[in-house]
């Protein structure tokens, strides 16, 4: 049998062409390590006390060792016997065993073109390597408690970085000195993309347009750098920058013409650059049935949703069960680190490997290439470049007509024939009535709890004492997904009981250690913050005056807020995921947040300095309404205004505990007048409020 390791991008492993995936994160990390280190020092001997310490830094040895044992028994499950020799001592790789490794791969290649006298065939060797750096090494890989494998993560990603930067620049001068200036520039744009503030590859890029009677490009690549250095470091480009950029403008630069190529010679087009996932996916059948329904009937379907709730593996995860639907494949363009919206065709371009020629413009180019072709492109994360995404996309569809997109936003796009899907939370057990264990583990959210929490703590398990517990955390969180995982993270640390108890005074637990992690999936704080940054100020101020609403609010009651249209800001904010929708077949539309947003509203109205006035706002609004609706409480309606004010308890009870600190006359009239609200349900909230004052 042969296996095929990557760990240039996400870790993938393959037996016989067929891939495989690891239960647990030791098994990826030990079998990387060892892989890594054997093609560095063939037939390498390790100690159990060096791998135990690396894998497993922060545990006591004895633990250590005894989780690399079962790891070990882990790797022969994941892979079969055979490909790792463990001694008394000492841990190996099979010497006779078929393995063969990326980055070996990566290596081999860059050190025969270092010794290639021919620039046409140091060409080919290092288009070869280039082919095989899919991202950064063990992208998105940690290893928790695993802090000395993380630096060595980090440390061999930094050198492969190093030698990719190397290879693109020789294969730039390479492809200068045979004349074919054009087949430079993808491999100028990616030496970029590594390092956008790299000033000498930013002027190299800016001269090969020129020289292929581009100047459109070159100007917009100036203008582009120019902006990031005043924006990142408050400086402006180099004198040499700007010297270069005053000869593009006067037209010194001599054009050369070369034919367009949009792949290097010899390489072959894979059907999709989906990244590998490294856990579970859990539920969502229903969801990716309705998504896959959509982009049969629609060439443009967005999925939007408020930050952490999974769009991104949703999209993934369909698009993957779509392969075979797309004769020319699916292609993943991830946008959330790109800041300048001027960059999203070229951004698409490299993901495609397609160039600018001196022909056309680029957007011509992607629309020459992709004119004929079956095939699914998937934009993620265009909130913070919706304009610009938007552009590209309706440019693209309306002269691709084989063309379709996926793509995943906070935001809708506002594109005709755009099909929007609202991506829910996962499923969580039922609060409101008695369930069985059963029910609730089949739950999508207790299930994603459990196997995240496996992951930190390899004996955490559900049982009958705690799942009544986890199905509260995944109520408390509402099904988000993002959340669960940052609270099952802590499993090794607390029992379910103290993830609750702490979840129920503030979020301030939903962070993650995760280094690779981006940061604004980092903390359930940074991910709303993330949108919260492309907010108008008006929506900022009604979204943190509406925080004042336990269990929702109807737009009646947002008018008392004193803030801009409430339908109209109710409206945006729908759209950009902020704000979710409850419909009643009896009763007026409400509107809400989930709890982890509204918490986070409410601590900018704090910060603005405006709780007390908003607060008092909110208390008048349902004083005025004890005071409206008390009559019909006693009127032939009486049992649907009783519904009606049944739902609006939760801030009842907000505005009676406002009340308590500061107006308690106000307090003792809500109270009263709603006295039978409070008898109909058992509710005994008179009682429990006087008791406050």
């Amino acid at each position: 049998m042969h296996l095929a390791i990557q760990l240039i991008g996400a870790p993938q492993f393959q037996l016989d062409h067929i891939p495989v995936t690891a239960g647990r994160r030791a098994v990826v990390a030990l079998l990387a390590y060892l892989a890594v280190r054997d093609g560095e020092h063939p037939n390498q001997r390790h100690s159990r006390e060096a791998l135990a310490a690396l894998l497993w830094t922060e545990y006591e040895e004895a633990k250590a060792l005894s989780n690399l044992r079962h790891t070990l028994w882990e790797v022969a499950q994941f892979i079969g016997e055979g490909w790792v020799i463990t001694e008394h001592e000492t841990i190996f790789l099979n010497p006779r065993a078929d393995i063969t490794l990326d980055v070996a791969q990566f290596r081999s290649l860059l050190r025969q073109a270092a010794t290639q006298p021919d620039p046409a065939q140091r060409i080919r060797l290092l288009a070869d390597a280039a082919s095989l750096y899919r991202d950064d090494f063990m992208s998105g890989f940690s290893l928790k408690g695993g802090s000395n494998f993380n630096e060595w993560v980090f440390a061999q990603g930094e050198a492969l970085r190093h030698d990719l930067a190397e290879a693109l620049q020789m294969l730039v001068e390479d492809y200068v000195t045979l004349e074919q200036t054009s087949s430079a520039i993808p491999y100028a744009q990616r030496l970029i993309t590594l390092d956008p503030m790299n000033e000498p590859a930013n002027r190299t890029l800016m001269e090969l347009y020129a020289r292929t009677d581009q100047t459109p490009a070159a100007i917009k690549q100036y203008q582009a750098l120019e902006k990031l250095l005043r924006r990142e470091l408050n400086v402006d480009p180099q004198p040499e920058t700007r010297e270069v950029y005053k000869r593009i403008r006067k037209g010194e630069f001599k054009t050369v013409s070369a034919p367009h190529k949009t792949m290097h010679p010899g390489m072959t087009q894979p059907n999709h650059n989906l990244p590998a996932s490294l856990t579970t996916f859990i539920g969502r059948e229903r969801e990716r049935h309705e998504i896959s329904r959509l982009l049969t009937h629609h060439r443009l379907v967005t999925l939007i949703g408020a930050g952490g709730i999974g769009k991104t593996r949703l999209a993934l995860e369909t698009a993957q069960a779509l392969l075979h639907q797309f004769r020319d494949g699916v292609w993943f363009v991830p946008l959330e680190s790109l800041t300048d919206e001027d960059l999203v065709p070229q951004t698409v371009a490299s993901f495609l490997n397609v160039a600018e020629t001196s022909e056309q413009p680029l957007v011509e180019s992607l629309i020459h290439e992709l004119r004929s072709r079956a095939l699914l492109l998937l934009l993620d994360n265009c909130e913070h470049l919706s304009d610009a995404c938007a552009r590209l996309a309706e440019t693209l569809l309306k002269s691709c007509p084989t063309l379709k997109i996926l793509a995943t936003s906070r935001d809708v796009l506002h594109l005709e024939g755009e099909a929007v899907y609202h991506v829910p939370p996962l499923t969580v057990p039922e609060s409101q009535r008695e369930q069985s264990a059963g029910e609730a583990v089949r739950s999508e959210a207790v299930q994603l709890f459990a196997e995240r929490g496996v992951l930190v703590s390899s004996d955490f398990e559900i049982t009958e004492t705690n799942l009544a517990t986890i199905a509260r955390i995944c109520n408390r969180l509402e099904g988000i997904p993002l959340a669960i995982e940052l609270a099952a993270a802590h499993v090794d640390m607390f029992t379910p009981e103290e993830i609750l108890n702490q979840l129920n005074r503030s979020f301030d637990l939903l962070a993650s250690q995760t280094r690779s992690a981006m940061p604004r999936h980092q903390t359930m704080h940074a991910s709303i913050e993330w949108g919260w940054n492309l907010l108008e100020e008006e929506e900022r101020v009604f979204m943190r005056r509406m925080s004042v609403f336990q269990g929702g609010w109807t737009l009646h009651a947002a008018q008392a807020m004193q803030v801009g249209n409430p339908r109209e800001l109710t409206g945006v904010l729908v759209k950009k995921s902020f704000v979710v929708v409850h419909r009643q077949i009896e009763h007026e539309t409400r509107y809400g947040f989930h709890e982890v947003v509204r918490s986070f509203a409410q601590e900018k109205l704090v910060e603005a300095g405006e709780e007390k006035t908003i607060r008092d706002r909110h208390l008048e609004y349902y004083l005025e309404l004890s005071r409206q609706i008390e009559p019909a409480l006693h009127g032939v309606d009486q049992e649907s205004w009783l519904e009606r004010l049944f739902v609006e308890r939760d801030n009842i009870r907000a505005a009676l505990e406002w009340a308590a600190r500061t107006n308690v006359q106000a307090g003792l009239y809500i109270s009263n007048r709603l006295r039978m609200l409070w008898e109909n349900y058992d509710l005994r909230e008179e009682a429990r409020w006087l008791l406050t004052i």
